[in-house]
């Protein structure tokens, strides 16, 4: 996912609350770096000249999903949630920043961001998770609140999941827990309450965007 080096030197692509610091950052992605090794399948050698596409052929895939992300942006603003607007504003700049760095960029998957619209009907009193996109253009949320509580959420599409958690541990609230894990789009807020989401993750405070 490399979150550091796409996004960090960035300004745009990140919102100010989730500017952590570097040694934040670095733990976060080596957990999530290992998490994705750790499901994906050794690549195969050989090349097969049949898989290869022309610039032409990815151009016209782009722009033909491009008229359904624009009928799911505007979906999010009918979520009854009190930062759709911003949150409208910020799949649009991601989709914009995207597309103007095509090698190095992949678009939003459809299949991703309708996942994440699902997770916010699904979650009621969700705060507003701050959204990047990783380089292969999944929605990832992130919500962070301080040195030992950090939630990153990324929708893989399919309903699934992956996740990383920093939290107090229940029973030793000095330690901090680290987790990573896959789970389904409907279960992942449940398996994670023990680490006690409610008091910054999944209550609204008036200071939410609108």
């Amino acid at each position: 996912m490399m979150i550091v080096e796409t996004y960090k030197n960035v300004t745009e692509r990140h919102e100010v609350s989730v500017l952590l610091s570097r040694a934040n950052y670095y733990e976060i992605e080596q957990l999530m770096l290992r998490l994705e090794d750790s499901l994906t399948k050794p690549p195969d050698e050989t090349v097969d000249i049949t898989e290869m596409s022309t610039m032409e052929d990815e151009t016209f895939a782009i722009s033909e999903y491009d008229i359904s992300l624009e009928e799911m942006v505007s979906a999010i603003r009918k979520i009854n949630i009190p930062y759709a607007k911003s949150l409208q504003d910020r799949i649009l700049l991601l989709s914009k920043l995207s597309a103007e760095e095509p090698f190095y960029q992949a678009p939003i998957v459809p299949d991703s961001l309708r996942d994440f619209i699902s997770f916010l009907q699904l979650t009621p009193g969700i705060k507003r998770p701050s959204v990047v996109l990783t380089p292969e253009g999944n929605i990832q949320a992130e919500w962070h609140r301080s040195e030992n509580q950090h939630l990153v959420i990324e929708f893989l599409g399919k309903e699934d999941v992956l996740y990383v958690i920093f939290a107090p541990d229940p029973k030793y609230p000095a330690r901090t827990v680290h987790s990573t894990g896959r789970a389904t789009l409907i279960s992942v807020i449940t398996l994670l309450k023990p680490y006690g989401l409610n008091s910054w993750v999944t209550e609204n405070d008036r200071k939410d965007n609108k």
